[in-house]
């Protein structure tokens, strides 16, 4: 894996970004990061000059990603590709697992004992995040690896995140769908992430020939890697300029 990317060459390039963790701070809690001006005027300079090949995916649903980054961006990948948004504004969603509602339900008694815990229920899955009480990790994995066991959910790990979803897509389900459809076909694709959920992304865009870039540390099938989100800030402004 070489230090850091080049700046990009927008022209040539369809440009695929993380969220949390790569265009945003992590937090404590979800709801506490919001929109930024910064970050925004830099979403809106892209969206313009990749004219629409522009595209967040991220495991925050198409909603909460519109308030976040202040509608700037018409292409959007939410649930970790479950929801996708395309760049004419069509949707193309996997419909929520019907038992995802019992296993809130379960996991709220699991709360209850442990009300450090935060649950967030986006529709088509179910995040357990630990970041505020981390000696329970192998607990919450191994009541999720149960739940999922017993109503065939997919398990997806995260940085102090176990997350339930729907069976289905992937994010590299989601960029291979983009790279079909216009704007985006027929350009280089070009991915940053900084989690383990990022690592289908990597794959698909190594796939076509891409750029991927890991964000911090960490093992990842990534090309390149930016240390942190003032960097992939930093580094996009840039290719803005060029």
């Amino acid at each position: 894996m070489k230090s850091e990317p080049d700046v990009l060459q927008l022209d040539q390039f369809a440009v695929f970004l993380d969220f949390d963790g790569t265009l945003a701070a992590l937090e404590e809690r979800p709801e506490e990061v919001l929109p930024e001006p910064r970050r925004t005027h830099l979403l809106k300079k892209l969206q313009h000059q990749l004219e629409g090949r522009l595209a967040i995916v991220s495991g925050r649903s198409i909603e909460v990603l519109d308030f976040l980054t202040e509608d700037s961006v018409i292409a959007l990948a939410g649930v970790h590709g479950l929801q996708r948004r395309t760049a004419t504004g069509q949707r193309d969603d996997i419909p929520p697992h019907t038992r995802l509602a019992e296993c809130f339900a379960e996991l709220n008694e699991l709360r209850k004992e442990y009300p450090e815990l935060i649950l967030e229920y986006k529709d088509s899955s179910l995040a357990v995040h630990f970041r505020q009480i981390p000696q329970v990790e192998i607990i919450v994995k191994q009541r999720l690896e149960a739940l999922a066991f017993r109503f065939q959910l997919e398990l997806q790990h995260g940085r102090a995140v176990v997350e339930l979803k729907t069976p289905g897509r992937h994010k590299g389900d989601a960029v291979a769908a983009f790279m079909q459809e216009s704007p985006f076909k027929g350009y280089r694709p070009v991915f940053a992430g900084d989690d383990l959920t990022d690592e289908t992304a990597f794959q698909a865009v190594n796939a076509l020939g891409g750029i991927t870039v890991k964000v911090g540390e960490g093992d990842s099938v990534a090309r390149y890697r930016l240390p942190t989100v003032e960097s992939v800030l930093t580094w996009l402004e840039e290719s803005c300029n060029e």
